[in-house]
């Protein structure tokens, strides 16, 4: 929602800042009487970018669902391949060799197609620091809602 000033008072709330022609009409007064906060027409924008995106996105990939359960799967599939690696580092250098072996045989073909561009990663479009930057910051927000209710 965005907040709209008359003559610097707040005068109402808009989810389409494109009917506040109308809406100055309709109250009888000059629209460039109204004002709305740059900061709040920034985030607003943005957040109708980001809806139209992920409703192009839906179609194309599957739904918010469908998409985490697909990165549910690789998170599992990192997670046992980094406590093998693990394991087998203390197990010694052969051991830690063969699971790298065996993570470098299941990557390749992903790889493989990620370089000759079959396969573009979201890190390659977004940015690997955009991405690790999102991470920590929902992670963060999940943790304070956690604390939050704690105990």
């Amino acid at each position: 929602m965005l907040n709209v000033y008359l003559d610097g008072q707040f005068f109402t709330q808009t989810n389409d800042p494109e009917l506040l022609d109308q809406t100055a009409e309709q109250a009888g007064f000059d629209v460039s009487r109204l004002t709305i906060p740059v900061a709040e027409v920034t985030a607003f924008n943005a957040a109708r970018t980001r809806d139209r995106i992920r409703r192009e996105i839906e179609p194309l990939a599957g739904d918010a669902d469908s998409i985490q359960g697909t990165i549910a799967d690789n998170l599992g599939y990192v997670l046992e391949m980094l406590g093998r690696i693990a394991a087998a580092t203390i197990s010694g250098e052969a051991a830690a060799n063969a699971v790298w072996a065996k993570v470098a045989a299941d990557l390749s073909p992903l790889l493989a197609d990620v370089d000759d561009g079959t396969v573009k990663l979201t890190h390659h479009v977004k940015g690997t620091a955009a991405i690790i930057a999102d991470a920590g910051t929902r992670a963060t927000a999940v943790s304070a809602v956690l604390e939050a209710n704690a105990g």
